[in-house]
């Protein structure tokens, strides 16, 4: 009988350990999204800095270099929304 109670204690322990991975494995990818998240915010951010920056610049005969930055920084903005949503 003993015996008996030992086996079902380590089957309960086997379906408990199994949970616990199961739940550390969802955890695990939700770290994933929001690292994923937090790393497109971190390129939105450089290139709103870099469209500022080059907002706040006087206009001068290279108005085209200000405009294709303006532009490439917008791109870079959407790109990553699109790439992991």
């Amino acid at each position: 009988m003993s015996t008996r109670r030992l086996e079902m204690s380590v089957e309960q322990l086997k379906n408990k350990i199994a949970t616990q991975l199961v739940d550390l494995g969802k955890k695990n990818d939700v770290i994933n999204r929001l690292k994923i998240q937090r790393d497109a915010l971190k390129v939105e951010v450089i290139a709103l800095k870099i469209e500022f920056d080059a907002l706040k610049r006087p206009p001068t005969g290279a108005d085209k270099e200000v405009k294709s930055e303006a532009y490439v920084a917008s791109i870079v903005r959407r790109f990553p929304h699109r790439m992991y949503h």
